[in-house]
């Protein structure tokens, strides 16, 4: 009666199937010569149960049982072989899929990263023109905040939702969200002329 034992896999190191091509073609030829009740597909494929069932039919020798023995090891463990390089496979396309997926994902970020950079651009070239606007639109050459001939720093919010106009300035221009006249004054053309209108008269 003969055992799986001996028959397994190694994740960390899989033979190749050359080898056991060679060893197949050898025991076919050995199988003939030495007459086996069995092919070799058959004994290799048949379920355990079944396949010592089967032995019981014949008188073997030792010769025979040792050939049958060899055979069904060496083909288990080209199944093993087979399957340890299928989930290798596997594991490699897996962590290609995952790679592919971080560059596009790195590259869409990248492409937002950009967009937001012209955006900011776009935002601190409208802001200097609306300041110019303002300056020039006053009479007296000042704005509502006695702003100065070149704007402030563009301004940013904080952690404290203030708007930091110019944290370098000796005044330390700030806008609160609680002051009555917000920023938002210098983003409404209509606001400006009417501003203007006030410090002509």
């Amino acid at each position: 009666m003969l055992t799986e034992d001996g028959v397994g896999e190694d994740d960390h190191n899989c033979p190749t199937s050359n080898n056991f091509d060679n060893h197949f073609n050898r025991d076919e030829k050995r199988a003939r010569a030495l007459n086996l009740p069995l092919t070799v597909q058959e004994i290799i494929d048949l379920p355990i149960d079944e396949f010592n069932e089967r032995l019981t039919r014949y008188e073997l020798s030792e010769v025979q049982f040792s050939l049958i023995r060899d055979i069904r090891r060496r083909g288990k463990n080209k199944v093993a072989a087979q399957n340890c390089r299928k989930r290798k496979l596997d594991q490699i396309m897996g962590l290609q899929s995952e790679v592919d997926n971080m560059y596009l994902e790195k590259e869409t970020l990248q492409n937002e990263y950009n967009r937001l950079i012209i955006l900011r651009e776009m935002a601190r070239d409208k802001y200097a023109k609306l300041y110019h606007f303002v300056i020039e639109a006053s009479s007296s050459k000042q704005s509502y905040y006695q702003l100065s001939s070149s704007p402030p720093d563009f301004p940013v919010r904080n952690s404290t939702n203030e708007i930091l106009i110019d944290q370098n300035e000796s005044n330390n221009f700030v806008a609160s969200q609680n002051v009555s006249t917000p920023l938002s004054f210098i983003s409404s053309p209509q606001m400006i002329q009417s501003e203007a209108l006030k410090n002509s008269n």
